[in-house]
């Protein structure tokens, strides 16, 4: 459409065609391969230059995004590179589905929910960049293993998974090269199945793991609903979770400093946590992890007399623990004021 009256029909036509001359030449030079690209304004959550865009990101095609690591996994990585022989973010999950299990469409249930979980597909670059960050790539492939151990009884099938699971934790997991996790399925009859689950704790928390589970349980529940050729309905849609990237750009758009200025007021007067003393110097002053277990029973009437404390104050049971944790705390470093630190895996609305 033109004024007729300012222009020639071939000038208009002209542009027209040269217009249509040159989107034809974009669409194929983007289909060439090796052609595309990023810059840092793709990723402007990362503090990237355009040089190490191009050795992270390549060509784009393969990358949907990149973001800084959160605190934790911050604190994750640093214990990971750290210690490196140690396992203790290594998760590995086993339990059995019961029932008449399809392992390919469980396999292909698993394959989707990573598809659907930016979370789920990243890896790690740490070498050669201002900070630490985590790549989201476009579509990865889960590595699921199979085996059939219905041939062996129960004892053996159970030295099966010992033997398993520690060959798995001796593997380790690779953070530069994703996805930080993998699924070993073992039949051990017709009508069960080993699931054995293997993530680094950089991905997900206790708290996910049920989450994600009810995820897989949906997508296998689904995929037996997809109608065939010419049929018009499926079942209800898998739960959607959201993007972990809302998260990680929320997170980046809180006032730091405000956060560490209320803790420094929070914790004025105090330089260090208060530590029990040692009766011999430690071995190192870094590192940590569980290598014993100790149970105490608790007396019924003590048990009965903490309940009844609780309710009488409207307290919890963690509450009277940590008091009598501050308290013993106190009384051998012997001093009235005391920190401590806990892990807490709450979710408060």
């Amino acid at each position: 459409i033109y004024s007729a009256d300012t222009y020639r029909e071939e000038t208009v036509r002209g542009v027209a065609e040269d217009f249509t001359a040159e989107l034809v030449a974009f669409v194929e030079h983007c289909a060439e391969p090796g052609t595309g690209g990023c810059t840092p304004a793709d990723f402007p959550l990362v503090r990237l230059d355009q040089t190490e865009v191009d050795r992270i990101a390549g060509d784009g095609r393969d990358v949907e995004d990149i973001y800084p690591l959160t605190p934790l996994q911050s604190g994750m990585l640093f214990h990971a590179l750290a210690e490196p022989e140690s396992a203790a973010y290594l998760e590995q999950l086993a339990f059995t589905l019961e029932g008449t299990i399809d392992l390919d469409r469980l396999s292909k249930a698993w394959q989707r929910v990573v598809e659907r979980s930016d979370a789920l597909r990243v890896s790690l670059v740490w070498d050669d960049v201002p900070e630490p960050v985590q790549v989201v790539r476009r579509r990865v492939s889960l590595p699921v293993r199979r085996m059939d151990w219905s041939g062996a009884d129960e004892a053996e099938q159970a030295l099966l998974l010992k033997d398993l699971l520690a060959e798995d934790r001796e593997r380790g997991m690779d953070l530069t090269a994703g996805p930080l996790l993998r699924v070993a399925l073992a039949r051990l009859s017709d009508d069960a199945v080993r699931v054995v689950w293997t993530f680094h704790h950089l991905l997900l928390d206790g708290w996910s793991n049920s989450a994600l589970l009810s995820d897989v349980i949906a997508e296998y529940a689904a995929l037996d609903a997809e109608p065939a050729a010419g049929a018009s309905s499926v079942g209800p849609a898998p739960l959607s979770r959201g993007l972990f990237g809302d998260y990680v750009r929320w997170l980046a758009d809180q006032d730091q400093n405000a956060g560490r200025e209320y803790w420094r007021g929070a914790l004025a007067g105090f330089g260090d946590p208060v530590a029990l003393p040692f009766d011999r110097a430690p071995e190192q002053a870094r590192g940590g992890g569980s290598s014993e277990r100790i149970s105490v029973d608790v007396p019924p009437e003590v048990a009965a007399r903490v309940s009844g404390f609780v309710r009488r104050h409207r307290l919890t049971v963690n509450a009277v623990v940590q008091g009598a944790w501050a308290l013993v705390l106190s009384q051998y470093a012997g001093s009235s004021d005391v920190v401590f630190g806990t892990t807490v895996s709450g979710r408060p609305a």
